[in-house]
């Protein structure tokens, strides 16, 4: 059945939950160094809610447009553009961290030096060519979140090859997809009990995303538009399960974490109308401006959070600071203020000159050369 138009052509509901899911990822990483009593400790499952997020997006944008070969490099030029320049510039940022914690032999190497274990010249080149979590080495390196932009960037080359190829159109979205999340799922549940894999079986975990993405868009062109009720009914059902998902600690309760993907891809239809439940508080000018700049803030969040918990850790232990638990979770709110104010200092002198910039060389007109005369 071909797809039905809708007049929705950007999701702004779906805009702030990247945002949302960026800001849990800091979270994480925050409890990740500083430790709070599990509450934080499955919000790594915001990096899937970004991988199936990504399927829907990239199938509703250019589910259409790559028919050809031009087509396909041309997605892959635009998609280059947008996630290259800041991984680009935070590897080199990390370059530099690394060189200067080193070198000043100061109250941040005790508790950061043991992440540069696996940063050398080798896995330096593999963070430029974006094939650093790509199976090929022991453990993530340099900024690391990247790892999702390395297997992000060969997804868009794996799907956007099935698009050119025909397997996937907007009106056969469900077999191939179908296909790759079963056989996604087969292969991380016969490697692993956690969904949470990075440098190793992280390509197979974003396909798996990216796909459950894909049919959440199919689904969307294809069911009746439901009522407002129903979207508010359905996203608090989805919303609860979610909540049951991220209480439940993995290792009490193996392959757990397996259906977040799904149930993701569950909210990201029933929120895609705009309208009911959450939707007025996803539309909130703050949570707009936050999935705006969710990019920037994902790749530039992991050294800030390492300063502040190395210069945090470092003083309690010297015994410069005393105030118990309180004073930890203070840190969620300054944390959250300072990586949100470079995140927007980023995106706006940063990510978007340097996203315009690559995009216009694709654009921009090629000089006719005179012909010779006979």
């Amino acid at each position: 059945m071909p797809d039905r138009p809708r007049p929705v052509v950007y999701f702004l509901s779906l805009e702030a939950i990247r945002g949302v899911a960026a800001a849990a990822i800091v979270l994480y990483h925050l409890n990740d160094q500083l430790g709070y009593p599990f509450v934080f400790n499955n919000f790594y499952l915001g990096v899937d809610l970004f991988f199936v997020l990504s399927g829907f997006i990239i199938f509703h944008t250019y589910g259409g447009k790559i028919e050809d070969r031009a087509g396909f490099g041309r997605f892959l030029w635009l998609r280059f553009a947008r996630v290259y320049p800041l991984h680009f510039i935070t590897l080199l940022a990390f370059v530099v961290f690394q060189i200067a914690v080193m070198a000043s032999n100061g109250p941040l190497v005790k508790p950061v030096a043991p992440l540069f274990s696996h940063n050398d010249g080798w896995s330096f080149a593999a963070n430029l060519l974006l094939v650093q979590a790509l199976h090929l080495f022991s453990g993530p390196s340099f900024n690391i979140p990247s790892w999702s932009i390395s297997t992000e960037f060969y997804t868009y080359v794996v799907f956007g090859a099935l698009l050119w190829l025909g397997l996937i159109r907007p009106h056969r979205p469900f077999l191939v997809p179908c296909l790759l999340a079963v056989v996604a799922y087969a292969m991380l549940a016969a490697v692993t009990p956690s969904i949470h894999v990075m440098h190793d079986w992280g390509f197979v975990r974003n396909v798996l995303g990216f796909a459950l993405g894909i049919i959440a868009r199919g689904l969307y062109g294809l069911l009746p538009a439901p009522t407002t009720r129903m979207l508010t009914g359905l996203q608090l059902g989805a919303a609860a399960a979610l909540l049951a998902v991220m209480a439940v600690p993995v290792h009490r309760v193996p392959y757990a974490d397996f259906t977040a993907p799904v149930l993701f891809a569950v909210l990201i239809i029933v929120c895609s109308y705009d309208r009911g439940g959450f939707c007025p508080i996803l539309l909130w000018a703050p949570l707009q401006w936050l999935g705006r700049i969710s990019y920037s803030l994902y790749l530039t969040h992991y050294m800030i959070v390492l300063v502040i918990t190395g210069y945090y850790t470092s003083a309690v232990h010297a015994g410069q600071l005393h105030g118990g638990k309180w004073m930890t979770w203070s840190l969620i709110p300054l944390t959250l203020a300072v990586t949100t104010a470079v995140a927007h200092i980023t995106y706006r002198f940063w990510e978007l000159p340097a996203r315009s910039f690559l995009r216009a060389r694709w654009s921009r007109p090629r000089p006719v050369m005179p012909r010779a005369e006979a």
